[in-house]
């Protein structure tokens, strides 16, 4: 797998291993009959074409505290800006919702909902202010607007509520779709239905009916379970023990579904044991089942261990 799917399946926190559905009822296309304006509908900036979305409630994370606020921290390593443009993740950002379009290469786009503060952003990149990850802000006008990039990362202010962040490709091809004003909703229904689902700290969704996923392997082991799978839902909730994971994996068939619980259960056997010797929390209270071509899984992680993992992840990605 790339780096960088397997960074949008650990913003869904791991999503190779369950996925969870459910959302709100009502029209996909529209979330109310409020006008609209970049603010009101984060999931129309997305462009179409997603191969897996994600929804990262920041606040409610920062808040759990724990494992929580410890992944609220790792997210803030892939947002250059800080207090040097008047912001700050732990007391500005709210939601983080993050598409990736391609499984080969880096083609991610984010939208930011929280508090920006547009001009002191432009002074930082006017005065060649050096940010908290050691680069320049680089300002160069697109579609009316203005696009800010640091190494590969770009984000242009919509408003100074609403960041659209990611590879600068990324941010062009979202920035034409806002031209004549605010585009509509591309997501399919599961997706839309798995982002707005009341009350998760995060939300992930992956359509991979055309695009098979490669052979999976933890360390020295093999898993089964990838060959037929056509959608991924994730839902995770930061609630005692810790960690609250739920969910189903979509297969064409029931036969490759059978092969996904067996690939489920070994990956959570070889988790719990590796958390013996390695910083790698055990899965509690783990299940797994088909229900036809559906696979619904459920565990829960400890919060001390996770966020012991979250401070270790860092050098071990690197």
């Amino acid at each position: 797998m790339t780096r960088n799917w397997l960074c949008i399946l650990f913003l869904g926190v791991f999503g190779l291993l369950v996925a969870c559905g459910g959302g709100k009822k009502g029209d996909t296309n529209s979330p109310s009959d409020v006008p609209k304006t970049f603010d009101t509908d984060p999931l129309a900036l997305l462009p179409s074409g997603a191969i897996g979305v994600a929804r990262l409630d920041t606040k409610a994370m920062y808040a759990a505290g724990g494992s929580g606020a410890e992944l609220g921290k790792l997210t803030e390593r892939f947002i250059p800006i800080g207090e040097e443009t008047g912001f700050s993740a732990p007391r500005d950002l709210e939601t983080v919702y993050a598409g990736s379009y391609s499984l080969q290469g880096l083609d991610v786009i984010a939208v930011m909902v929280g508090k920006f503060d547009a001009d002191k952003i432009q002074k930082a990149a006017e005065a060649k202010t050096k940010l908290k990850g050691g680069g320049v802000l680089v300002a160069s006008p697109y579609a009316g607007r203005t696009i800010y990039t640091v190494s590969n990362f770009g984000f242009t202010v919509l408003t100074g509520r609403t960041v659209i962040a990611g590879t600068e490709t990324a941010v062009r091809r979202a920035l034409d779709r806002c031209r004549d004003g605010v585009p509509t909703r591309t997501l399919s229904e599961v997706m839309v239905k798995t982002l707005e689902t009341e009350g998760a700290h995060i939300a992930l969704a992956a359509d991979l009916s055309a695009h098979p996923l490669p052979n999976i392997s933890i360390g020295p082991l093999q898993l089964p379970g990838t060959q037929g799978l056509k959608v991924v839902r994730v839902l995770g909730v930061f609630k005692a023990p810790g960690l609250n994971i739920a969910g189903t994996l979509t297969y064409d068939t029931e036969a490759n579904a059978q092969t996904g619980v067996e690939g489920l259960r070994k990956a959570a056997k070889f988790v719990s044991g590796l958390s013996a010797v390695a910083p790698v929390p055990r899965l509690d209270n783990f299940e797994a089942k088909a229900d036809k071509v559906d696979v619904q899984a459920k565990f829960s992680v400890d919060d001390k261990a996770l966020k012991d993992l979250l401070v270790a992840l860092p050098g071990l990605l690197n």
